[in-house]
């Protein structure tokens, strides 16, 4: 069992709840008729924490299956707004969102874009040089956490 099992684990695009599922109903627009308040902090979290009134194309549908514990395979064009389909879970449910990519110059801008935001994250990486942020991010203490597949594979298994 990962030190990091009771946080979203997202690789390349898909999703792997590192929990047991939730006990809360999820409901869609499309099921229901009407918005639900998942869907209403959705919506809020857009507007607060990135300044967007409204989701893009199929934003809103991924972010809902991500939620509902659905794996995802998201393939969208350049500026198409991929990165909000992972960034907005973690907040909406209160738990740590785990971005694993090879990127690290990526991993390094959306996680100073993140902090000006007010949004707790990190990365860990091979050029990471703060010691703390491994224990922090095992305590839940970022909102996102960014990792290299290196640093992914590299986590202590934790012993029961």
């Amino acid at each position: 069992m990962s030190k990091f099992q009771n946080h979203f684990c997202y690789l390349c695009g898909a999703l792997e709840r590192k929990e047991q599922k939730a006990a809360h109903s999820y409901s869609s627009n499309s099921t229901t008729g009407k918005e639900s308040s998942r869907d209403k902090k959705m919506e809020a979290i857009l507007k607060s924490s990135f300044g967007f009134s409204a989701f893009r194309p199929y934003q809103k549908e991924v972010i809902q299956d991500i939620l509902q514990g659905k794996d995802c395979l998201v393939v969208m064009a350049t500026g198409s707004g991929k990165s909000l389909c992972y960034q907005v879970p973690p907040l909406v449910v209160g738990k740590t969102g785990i971005v694993v990519s090879p990127l690290i110059s990526l991993m390094q801008d959306q996680v100073m874009a993140l902090k000006q935001r007010g949004i707790m994250s990190e990365y860990l990486g091979s050029t990471q040089t703060d010691s703390t942020v491994q224990a922090k991010a095992e305590n839940g203490q970022y909102n996102i956490l960014f990792m290299t597949p290196e640093k992914a594979c590299s986590v202590p298994i934790r012993q029961k």
